[in-house]
Order: structure tokens, then sequence, then C-alpha cells
């Protein structure tokens, strides 16, 4: 068997290697796809605890203020 009969398939070579292309090609998005999601998902992640952490500092330096000035 040549390399030209087995890229050739029996004749249907074209169809076989354009499968394999489609299917290279969706693997190739749905990898990025969840590589921008998960990266999207850690920065909102990120800045939610960021402001969730102020959030609960801000009362205790309201309450430290308040009995400073009594």
């Amino acid at each position: 068997m040549t390399m030209h009969e087995f890229f050739d398939m029996g004749g249907y070579g074209f169809y076989v290697w354009s499968c394999y292309a489609a299917t290279a090609v969706v693997f190739i998005a749905l990898f990025v796809m969840v590589k921008s999601q998960r990266s999207r998902l850690v920065k909102q992640l990120q800045r939610q605890y960021r402001q969730e952490k102020r959030a609960t500092k801000e009362p205790e330096l309201k309450a430290s203020h308040n009995a400073a000035q009594v």
C-alpha cells in the first residue's frame, strides 16, 4: 500500500479526511471556548471575592471610627 492509496482511502479519502478536519476544528474551538470561559469565571470570582472582602471590612472600620469618636 502506497501513501497515495492510504490518503485516497479507496476513493473515499476526501470524505474521510474532511470529517477528520471538521472534528479537529470542533475540538480546537471547544478547547478555546472552555479555556476562555474558565479565565473569565476566575476573574469574575476574584472580583466578587475582593468586593465581599471589602464589604465586610467597611462595617468594622465604621464601628471603630464611631468608637473613637465617643
